[in-house]
């Protein structure tokens, strides 16, 4: 984490897409899958105008700001397959008021059942990563933290 941490905050602003850095890589080693698990993070530009403000049939929305606003940073958009965690942290090229802190989480083929509680269960963890890499970071208060967050809500579909 302190690695990636002081990465990110050296890294150069990012025309589009930052440089990726993995603060969890697993491949299944397994014969019979080839399962993969990971968290990563980078800077990417983004404008408010982008910002997911409500939940769809294939992602699940949800916010994660301290006063829970659609259309905020920092928000959650969730599948079964993964979780984009968008915060803002002003250090290094998050300083620029269109760059964000990306943190994805990513799974394929650890299991082979549909959960609906999965979109939450992987948002609690890129949250969890997010939080931490925040902290090393300096930037904590834009996030809520864990124990402020025991029942996560997602925005409604749009109708």
């Amino acid at each position: 984490m302190t690695r990636v941490a002081g990465q990110l905050e050296q890294e150069a602003t990012p025309a589009r897409n930052g440089k990726r850095a993995y603060l969890c890589l697993f491949r299944s080693t397994d014969k019979s899958t080839s399962g993969t698990f990971q968290i990563s993070t980078r800077w990417i530009r983004m404008k408010p105008s982008e910002y997911e403000t409500s939940s769809s049939e294939s992602r699940t929305v949800f916010p994660l700001s301290k006063n829970g606003k659609p259309g905020q940073l920092p928000y959650a958009s969730a599948s079964d397959a993964g979780v984009w965690l968008g915060l803002r942290c002003p250090v290094g090229p998050g300083k620029q008021g269109d760059v964000v802190l990306s943190v994805n989480t990513l799974t394929s083929s650890l299991d082979s059942y549909r959960n609906s509680d999965k979109p939450e269960l992987l948002t609690r963890i890129s949250h969890s990563a997010a939080r931490k890499l925040a902290e090393q970071m300096g930037c904590a208060s834009n996030i809520t933290s864990p124990e402020e967050i025991p029942h996560l809500s997602p925005l409604p579909e749009k109708p």
